[in-house]
């Protein structure tokens, strides 16, 4: 396990997680809170959501298993989250972990630097290959969310268009984009998105935002224990509209030889207004 640290007190971040285990991010507190889910051990031969759901994972080159149009096979949550990442620098606020997809020919890179208040993650994928590679990531948190937990993204509600349980057609946002609003499981997606907060009945938030150059799109999700052991929420800004690279291969920026595709996601707490 990895663990890094910065800021005193309340401006305290504290970030832990595990290369042996798809470099998953097992904790993140910051304000005094653990915004994550519990993440308990897991069999990288099984099904993602089979065990140990939860944390924050790594999903990339796909979220839904799927089939190229050169034939080949994706799986389910891709490969990232299924194999040991190779820690190569460290520091007491910074670290940087890389892995080599199976699945497809890239390499990428991740580091994670916390500050007071803040965590970034930076992200390098670089072809290993000489073809260019179109590349499904999205980010994969799972925030722990008890009553009156909400997302908020856009003012006012973004569309959404629905993923799970049917896919294709505007939804309508939860009340309030509240996990209480929500029976078994919610995926959509929205566009146009730089940022999005989780927050909690104190008032409490975590604002993420992110490099929408790169990430146009962005995953909302709500999950009242159908997949994970308790009810979460997560905010996954990605490369792609659909959870299946095939569904919007086409539209996927290209990871292509000698030309890096970098990209970063920022999170910041707040404490309840007075």
């Amino acid at each position: 396990m990895v663990g890094i640290a910065a800021g005193r007190g309340r401006d305290l971040v504290a970030v832990e997680f595990d290369p042996l285990d798809g470099a998953r991010i097992t904790s993140l507190v910051a304000a005094g809170r653990e915004w994550l889910a519990p993440s308990p051990p897991r069999d990288p031969a099984g099904d993602f959501t089979g065990s140990g759901t939860g944390g924050w994972d790594e999903v990339v080159p796909t979220v839904a298993a799927c089939t190229m149009a050169d034939g080949t096979r994706l799986p389910d949550h891709g490969d990232a989250w299924r194999l040991e990442w190779t820690a190569v620098s460290s520091g007491p606020s910074m670290s940087t972990a890389v892995v080599s997809l199976r699945s497809v020919p890239v390499q990428i890179a991740r580091t994670l630097t916390v500050a007071a208040g803040r965590l970034r993650a930076e992200y390098v994928a670089t072809a290993t290959g000489d073809v260019g590679v179109p590349l499904l990531w999205a980010a994969h948190p799972l925030f722990a969310a008890p009553p009156g937990t909400r997302l908020v993204a856009g003012d006012p509600e973004t569309p959404l268009v629905g993923e799970h349980p049917e896919s294709g057609s505007p939804v309508a946002w939860p009340g309030g984009g509240g996990i209480d609003g929500v029976s078994g499981a919610l995926k959509a997606f929205a566009s146009g998105q730089d940022r999005a907060r989780i927050e909690h009945a104190d008032g409490q938030g975590l604002t993420l935002r992110w490099d929408a150059d790169v990430l146009p799109h962005l995953g909302l999700f709500w999950d009242t224990g159908m997949f994970a052991d308790q009810p979460v929420v997560a905010i996954e800004p990605t490369t792609g509209r659909r959870d299946a690279a095939s569904a919007v291969e086409d539209e996927l920026p290209v990871v292509r030889p000698g030309h890096p595709l970098r990209w970063w996601l920022e999170f910041s707490v707040d404490e309840p207004a007075a």
